[in-house]
């Protein structure tokens, strides 16, 4: 009886104490598990006030009193991986009164622009409005080979099927394809203004750069 109820002493000893474990094993998950969010969200605290800060500093150099600074930080902002840093900089640029800032930020808008959707408005004359509603009240230019050093570009589908070409020069854009071409100016609004000539036929335009 005594070895019998040493042995019953010892099995419960043992069951307690893979208890114990289990219950030290499981807390510890738990508490690993917790922290986890906690720091992750440590994380994120710092990676937005390091956004924050990097905008700021940027937004220093974009306001500089020296236009050298200001030009090569826009230059630089709006080649950014950063997309934040990247739109901003198109914000500032394109809202600047300063027209070399302007002319900066649209010749680098050519290199993201891919298609150029044309709003053809209503023209005087019943062949202007003949012209408008035979393309739909819209011309959609796809945007090709784009170079930034001289501001030339390719354009396709505008006023025919063969390819046409376009040029940035300061603010203001042309396109010109067969029998159709075009003159475009930045405004005010981050738009380029102007109008679409057709065989003659004159209409004005505007294209949203965003």
């Amino acid at each position: 009886m005594l070895q019998d109820d040493k042995r019953l002493v010892i099995g419960s000893a043992r069951g307690i104490t893979h208890m114990a474990t289990a219950m030290l094993l499981l807390v510890a998950g738990t508490t690993a598990a917790s922290a986890a969010p906690v720091v992750a969200n440590q994380l994120n605290v710092q990676q937005i006030q390091a956004d924050v800060n990097q905008l700021a500093q940027a937004r220093q150099l974009l306001s500089h009193a020296d236009a050298n600074v200001r030009s090569s930080a826009l230059n630089k902002l709006l080649q950014s991986e950063n997309t934040a840093l990247r739109e901003m900089a198109y914000a500032v640029g394109f809202g600047s009164a300063d027209d070399v800032a302007r002319a900066i930020t649209l010749s680098h808008r050519f290199n993201e622009v891919q298609t150029l959707q044309i709003t053809l408005n209503e023209g005087d004359g019943g062949k202007a409005e003949q012209l408008r509603r035979s393309l739909g009240g819209v011309m959609n230019v796809t945007v090709r080979s784009y170079n930034e050093v001289n501001g030339r570009f390719e354009v396709r589908n505008f006023g025919g099927s063969h390819n046409g070409y376009g040029e940035v020069a300061g603010l203001q854009v042309s396109l010109s394809q067969n029998a159709c071409s075009a003159k475009f100016e930045l405004n005010d609004v981050s738009e380029l203004s102007g109008s679409v000539t057709c065989a003659g036929v004159t209409l004005p335009a505007t294209i949203d750069l965003f």
